[in-house]
């Protein structure tokens, strides 16, 4: 060879030496395979550092890493004895001590209205005070309201609510329109769940009268004021209380015609869509709501041409029943 060739092929020895020392060797792939041990202390190198006894070399992170070989034959899921898995199961499943999958479980609830259903779910919950035996209920109170409408079920709640103006009868039935008894009386309740009124401070009612303190007056008053602020009663859905105290009757709302405003009655006709006024109990601008003949129901913009009273339905027509 000659001159010039003897420097270059020498370096290249060189140079596959210097690499030989780092991925040469023993045998190739995998973790700390393929690497020397350092000829002068016997460690196995890893990017220049040697790994301690019972270490290997990680190739790709190039950094020593404790031997561990992972032991997953014949297993399909749980620990691979080394920190990692040997998978997992698919949903409803569950892994055996011995790596296996074990089929998806079915709850068994047959029959059964608490406890567990074999799966690690519920088959339900007793009510408050009883007890699960056996996947039955048993103990604690069981309501009644069989053939009720109102009032108490026998174990601290109720088997429903009468409408306005109702009252609940001992059988349980709700009784037609109670009519409240407040005849020369201040104070003290009505009959019909409601107040002939309340006492001024300071004082007491006794047998529908007021008593100590400021003298109330609601002698021939069914509502208002009795003049020690507190109230003679109050009057049913629809009426209103003179200024003598009386309840007057039953107030019939004049909508007639009209789309919007007041009725009379302390509620309204309607209401007009976004962008109109009322004037006169008529929308203007925007769209133009149909109300004519209408007590109730949409207006056809998005508004209502009035409501009816309590017990009453609106029917396709516009029109409050009964």
């Amino acid at each position: 060879m000659s001159r010039a060739q003897g420097p270059s092929l020498a370096l290249a020895v060189l140079l596959l030496a210097a690499l030989g020392a780092c991925f040469g060797g023993e045998g190739g792939g995998g973790t700390g395979g393929g690497l020397d041990h350092d000829a002068g202390t016997g460690c196995v190198l890893c990017a220049g550092r040697c790994c301690a006894a019972g270490e290997s070399c990680d190739l790709v992170a190039l950094a020593c890493r404790p031997n561990c070989l992972p032991t997953c034959s014949n297993r399909q899921c749980g620990a691979d004895g080394c920190g990692g898995s040997c998978g997992s199961c698919g949903a409803g499943q569950t892994c055996s001590s011995s790596g296996v999958c074990l089929g998806t479980c079915v709850p068994n609830c047959g029959n059964r209205q608490c406890g567990a259903d074999g799966c690690g779910g519920s088959c339900g919950s007793c009510a408050a005070g009883q007890t699960c035996s056996g996947g039955v209920c048993a103990g604690g109170c069981v309501p009644n309201c069989a053939n009720r409408q109102c009032g108490a079920d026998g174990c601290g709640g109720g088997c429903g609510s009468c409408g306005a103006g109702q009252s609940c009868s001992a059988s349980g039935a709700c009784l037609g329109t109670c009519n409240p008894t407040c005849a020369n009386r201040q104070c003290g309740p009505d009959g019909c769940g409601g107040s002939c009124g309340s006492c001024g401070v300071g004082q007491t009612c006794s047998g529908g009268f007021c008593s100590g303190g400021c003298l109330s007056n609601c002698a021939n008053r069914q509502c208002g004021a009795d003049g020690c602020g507190g109230s003679c009663g109050s009057c049913s859905v629809g009426q209103s209380c003179s200024a003598s105290g009386v309840c007057l009757g039953t107030c019939n709302p004049l909508c007639a015609n009209r789309q919007c405003g007041p009725d009379g009655c302390g509620g309204s006709c309607g209401s007009c869509s976004v962008g109109q006024t009322c004037s006169g109990g008529f929308c203007t601008g925007g769209c133009l709501s149909t109300c004519t003949n209408r007590q109730c129901g949409a207006d056809g913009c998005g508004g209502s041409c009035g409501s009816c009273g309590t017990g009453q339905t609106c029917t396709a027509s516009g029109v409050c029943f009964p």
